[in-house]
């Protein structure tokens, strides 16, 4: 019997970092919250809904890192629900920048729909992405987030890819803005701890060192 063995798509560590770069480029003000998603801009990834959801969460900003298909549709749907500067697209980011425009967020989105088994099982890098700056996951509840994001107390998670429960969760996450600080701090705990590539490349070492017959 082979037992399965789970490499986690983690990064390496970066260190903290205390930034205001995306509030200072944006020009958003400090009381507007800062709700952002980093990739690929793709079908099935539930972006059409996530953009419709800030019609029903006010005070609240969209930030979009990233570019591809579904931009089109993103800009309509921001457009049809009269959004204006609430959902901001600011195309693909240098790699080097993209951990100072998330230490500088407050909430983290990782969103799929369940279309395909790989959506509903991944483990996705953004989500180790957004812990290693220090912030709060709002992610859809599937196994793989839901483990990280729930059991570490490290955000909130939404049944389904719907603009009205996103815009529940986001709420929930914003209603309480010292527990969303506490929960950014947890965040970066546990990818000093655990989620970092540092840690995690040690399950393929000791794998190898038992394959080799130098390790038991």
């Amino acid at each position: 019997e082979v037992a399965a063995l789970v490499v986690r798509n983690t990064p390496a560590l970066l260190p903290r970092i205390e930034s205001s770069r995306l509030r200072d480029e944006l020009g958003v003000p400090s009381g507007v919250a800062l709700v952002l998603y980093q990739g690929l801009l793709l079908p099935e990834r539930g972006l059409v809904p996530l953009v419709a959801a800030m019609e029903h969460v006010p005070d609240a900003v969209l930030v979009v890192q990233g570019s591809g298909p579904e931009e089109s549709a993103m800009r309509q749907a921001a457009e049809q629900a009269g959004l204006g500067d609430r959902v901001r697209f600011m195309g693909w980011v240098a790699p080097e920048d993209a951990h100072e425009y998330a230490s500088s967020a407050d909430i983290g989105v990782v969103i799929y729909e369940a279309t395909t088994l790989n959506n509903r099982l991944a483990g996705p890098n953004k989500l180790f992405v957004y812990l290693m700056a220090g912030l709060p996951v709002a992610a859809r509840d599937f196994p793989g987030p839901r483990e990280v994001v729930v059991g570490e107390r490290v955000g909130d998670v939404f049944a389904d890819a719907t603009a009205e429960a996103i815009a529940s969760t986001l709420n929930r996450m914003l209603a309480d803005r010292t527990e969303l600080c506490r929960t950014a701090e947890r965040a970066r705990a546990v990818a000093e701890s655990t989620y970092n590539w540092d840690r995690e490349k040690q399950v393929l070492v000791d794998l190898y060192r038992r394959l080799s017959g130098n390790g038991v």
